[in-house]
């Protein structure tokens, strides 16, 4: 049996450290805090400048476990994502064809990955006329198997809903870990699939919102008009962070000396800071056909009622992969990075305000999306 990494004697470095940093598990991010807890402060986030660096250093216990716990925390954090189905009329039946084991053999919807096993199977509860929830959890090994030998547990779930009395049929799905994300994608094309066989509705293939939705300068304004709230129950917002990455397909950069600099000296940048919103990249759109904006933290003061506080939300595109050209697939996903409230609540209230937040940040979203798509006098799926 091969013996244990010992993490309390070893000191990190050199082609096993490569590999796990290079892993879709280790983001951009977390490599480059690390670095930064090293002393080393570089403008890239891009792995094939910022994984060298820390491979050629000794990493300590203390920054590996920092390191592990970060991804960890980050993976168990729950990220939604919403798509659209057209029903053929709304009064159709479209909860019968999902009624039954429709997950007969769910060992597909984890067959590409490895260490991946049920807990709890996919189970199809329908909730009422107009609800159905699939939840389900997931185990795996630690990817750092080789060093911890640890497993961890992952849930997700998709919840299809009926939107009023119209033909929007409505997937809402969370994932936590990019395995659940995987399974997600699975269920909903499952799902779609069999509502279609049905003749319950007109399509095969659901409608989100992904990165190739938009070009440059609208998924900008998108972005950016999700800072706006949703008035008074959502306050507009402030910009945490955000992560720009240069279009290597766009125009050359212009020799405009406020942006020049960028030129073949940045590739990806992560900004920080309270008054985001002011800097030239965002409020000046003459500049945004030259990069990408993959995703941005907002914080938002919300008021609930009685209740009120603050709440850091992440939005952001999921792409399937991280290959080239993997992110141009991405899918619009958000997360709430933190929420915290004004006033002592208990659990059921916390529950309930996380769920009033989730349908509030569904409704800015939906909103401005719908408000991009009529700009190009299209009219929005």
């Amino acid at each position: 049996m091969k013996n244990q990494f010992d993490l309390n004697s070893n000191i990190l470095s050199g082609a096993e450290l490569r590999v796990l940093l290079n892993s879709d598990h280790i983001s951009y991010g977390e490599v480059q805090t690390t670095l930064k807890e090293k002393g080393v402060f570089v403008g890239s986030i891009d792995k094939s400048v910022t994984v060298p660096l820390l491979s050629a250093m000794l990493l300590t216990p203390d920054n590996f476990s920092r390191l592990i716990e970060a991804s960890v925390v980050r993976e168990s954090k729950l990220k939604t994502k919403i798509s659209t189905l057209q029903l053929i009329n709304k009064d159709v039946d479209w909860r019968t064809p999902l009624r039954g084991d429709i997950f007969d053999d769910d060992v597909i919807l984890i067959e590409e990955s490895e260490n991946l096993n049920f807990v709890e199977s996919p189970d199809v509860v329908i909730e009422g006329k107009s609800v159905v929830k699939i939840q389900y959890v997931v185990v795996k090994k630690d990817y750092s198997k080789d060093w911890l030998e640890r497993e961890i547990k992952f849930c997700g779930d998709v919840c299809v809903r009926q939107v009023g009395d119209s033909l929007a049929l409505e997937f809402l799905s969370h994932h936590t870990a990019k395995e659940t994300e995987s399974i997600n994608r699975k269920i909903i094309s499952l799902v779609s699939k069999i509502l279609n066989t049905s003749g319950a509705t007109s399509s095969v293939t659901p409608q989100g919102i992904n990165f190739d939705s938009f070009d440059n300068i609208e998924r900008i304004r998108f972005f950016k008009r999700l800072t706006s709230g949703m008035p008074p129950r959502l306050k507009v917002g402030n910009v945490d962070n955000m992560d720009i990455v240069l279009d290597e397909a766009a125009p050359e950069l212009p020799s405009d000396p406020q942006i020049a600099w960028m030129k073949n000296a940045v590739k990806g940048l992560k900004i920080d800071g309270e008054r985001l919103n002011n800097i030239f990249l965002i409020a000046d759109e003459m500049y945004y056909q030259y990069y990408h904006v993959r995703k941005i933290d907002v914080e938002f003061d919300f008021s609930l009622g009685a209740n009120s506080g603050s709440c850091g939300v992440c939005f952001s595109f999921s792409a399937p992969a991280r290959t080239e050209g993997a992110y141009k697939k991405g899918e619009l996903a958000y997360s709430f990075v933190k929420i915290v409230y004004d006033n002592a609540v208990n659990t059921e209230s916390k529950k309930n305000i996380n769920s009033d937040l989730e349908i509030i940040i569904k409704e800015l979203i939906n909103k401005h999306y719908k408000s991009m798509i009529d700009e190009r006098g299209v009219p929005a799926e």
